[in-house]
């Protein structure tokens, strides 16, 4: 194969990966959005999993201001969870124990931090 064409599909190839990772991440914020009308109030907003099989697990969300709220991970829709929890409950879901909030009583808007 020609040098020039071999190095355009390489470079295309990246281009593709680039594509599907920055879609995965644009459904990822509909889908947070969605849930989390106010996710993007501040700018950016970063989600993720925390907690273990002995606590529970919580999805957190963080804005750009630092604020962040959670919720227990069993109200949160399945397509917002990372992929590693995603599996994980797939293969062990005896073992995925939900974890309550832990926002404050009266907190309407379920914001901690600034």
């Amino acid at each position: 194969m020609n040098a020039d064409i071999a190095e355009t599909l390489a470079r295309l190839d990246a281009l593709m990966k680039r594509r599907d990772k920055l879609y995965a991440e644009l459904k990822h914020s509909m889908a947070l959005q969605h849930f989390w009308p106010e996710a993007f109030a501040h700018g950016a907003c970063k989600s993720h999993v925390v907690g273990s099989p002995a606590e529970g697990y919580r999805f957190m969300a963080v804005r750009g201001n630092g604020s962040r709220r959670e919720w227990p991970l069993a109200e949160v829709p399945r397509n917002l969870w990372p992929p590693e929890v995603e599996e994980h409950a797939r293969r062990y879901p005896s073992s995925l124990k939900c974890a309550s909030s832990p926002a404050k009583a009266g907190d309407e808007s379920g914001t901690t931090g600034g």
